[in-house]
């Protein structure tokens, strides 16, 4: 009897350690399959996606709420900026191409306007006032494409994209020639959509430069980052004539992160410095909405400068809100830069990084698009919680570029762009 109490006993510790073995084994096979799956998925978005970047750190959302200061003069009992408009005049940043699929419609805010942006079934890109005449409603939200046409999802008025007339109204026989929305010229290039904004309505005065790099060498979009800064748009731009401002700011490597305020604590332990050398800037004398520059990037450690880090570098600056740079380094890139002003003092900020198809290509991309982003966010803590002046009232040597930049940057501002409003009015009214 004993004998068979041992041995039913060793019998069930047997079943038990099988058991656990069991459980460990498809409890490993578990951890390996999730493994396989996640390291797919990110080699997928990896070799076959657009690499997305929109930061959320607290030090990029600190921002003063009164970013101008000087003489403030009152008009129809509204406050008016006296120094400088909000919005110049110039082709801006709606969306990425391949963010808009035919026969969709997108919501878009620029320069004071809310716009609904489609695409009809041919491919063709529309921008109409987001804002029905109607009543009102939103056509970005729930409308849709027919033909060259937006439906509105409230009462599925059709409104043209070519003219912005009515084309039907579901039960009426006439349509008045008064009923139609705003129209805004728009241009797809370089793998974007932009729109044409004039304070006095005009016609395009020029356009944004084709880049050799997607015509003919088929580049394509690896990845974007945005940024919303709160400044006045011709800050950014103005940072590529500033060159003073490259040794303080961006000398320190990128473990230092992108907060201005852990740089300067760090600064005695800088062994690892970005050295910029051969900066430039000069308005065309061939096309008067384009002004160039080149700088010159080095990698120093210990005060030794690294082989194969010198990058030298072209921007172009085209009117207001756009930078081509391009890296003609051992390893090209191709950085699009797009500055878009949503109310005084907010943009919207903007990078595409380009580069040839491939894997090896696709990470050089998107490392250039990683330090740009560091780079440009330690610029963001400045721009946050500095004032605006149009005045310089002390110029140093390396400030003489500035003031030619402010100088070509005045001639995207027409007569009433200081006496327009930043928020487009939809009348309502017919």
């Amino acid at each position: 009897m004993l004998s068979n109490m041992w041995f039913a006993h060793h019998h069930y510790i047997g079943d038990t350690s099988v058991s656990l073995r069991t459980l460990i084994d498809v409890l490993f096979l578990f951890l390996i399959t999730y493994a396989v799956v996640k390291a797919s998925g990110w080699l997928y978005r990896l070799l076959f996606t657009m690499h997305e970047y929109v930061p959320n750190f607290p030090h990029l959302n600190q921002h003063r709420k009164n970013k101008h200061y000087g003489r403030v003069r009152k008009k129809n009992g509204e406050m008016m900026e006296a120094d400088i408009p909000a919005i110049p005049n110039g082709w801006f940043y709606l969306l990425a191409s391949a963010d808009l699929a035919k026969e969709h419609v997108k919501h878009v805010t620029a320069c004071g306007l809310e716009l609904a942006v489609f695409r009809d079934a041919s491919g063709e890109v529309y921008a109409v006032d987001a804002f029905c005449p109607h009543l009102g409603a939103n056509m970005a939200r729930g409308g849709i494409v027919k033909g060259s046409c937006l439906v509105c999802p409230f009462h599925a008025w059709e409104f043209s994209g070519i003219d912005g007339k009515c084309s039907h109204i579901p039960g009426a026989k006439k349509i008045p020639d008064i009923v139609k929305t705003k129209c805004w010229p728009v241009l797809e290039r370089n793998e974007v959509v932009m729109l044409w904004y004039h304070a006095e309505d005009r016609d395009p005065q020029y356009l944004p430069n084709e880049c050799e790099e997607i015509t003919e060498l088929g580049w394509k979009v690896h990845g974007r980052s945005e940024h919303t800064v709160y400044c006045h748009i011709s800050e950014i731009p103005e940072n590529g004539a500033d060159i003073a401002h490259f040794l303080p700011v961006h000398n320190a490597s990128l473990h230092h992160g992108s907060d201005i305020r852990d740089i300067n604590k760090d600064n005695k332990d800088k062994k690892v410095q970005h050295i910029f050398g051969d900066a430039s800037w000069m308005a065309s004398k061939e096309d008067w909405y384009l002004a160039k520059g080149t700088l010159c990037h080095d990698l120093y450690f210990c005060g030794y400068r690294l082989p194969c880090t010198k990058l030298p570098a072209a921007f172009e600056q085209i009117g207001p809100g756009i930078v081509h740079l391009r890296i003609n380094g051992s390893k090209p890139g191709l950085l699009l830069q797009f500055a878009v002003p949503i109310e005084p003092f907010k943009t919207r900020l903007v990078h595409l990084t380009l580069g040839p198809s491939g894997i090896r290509s696709k990470l050089w991309a998107l490392l250039i698009l990683r330090t740009e982003a560091c780079m440009v966010e330690r610029d963001i803590c400045i721009w946050n919680n500095k004032l605006y002046s149009k005045r310089m009232n002390h110029l140093a040597g390396t400030d003489e570029l500035i003031v030619r930049f402010r100088r070509w940057y005045a001639q995207f501002y027409s007569e009433n762009s200081r006496n327009r409003t930043y928020q487009h009015k939809i009348d309502l009214t017919w």
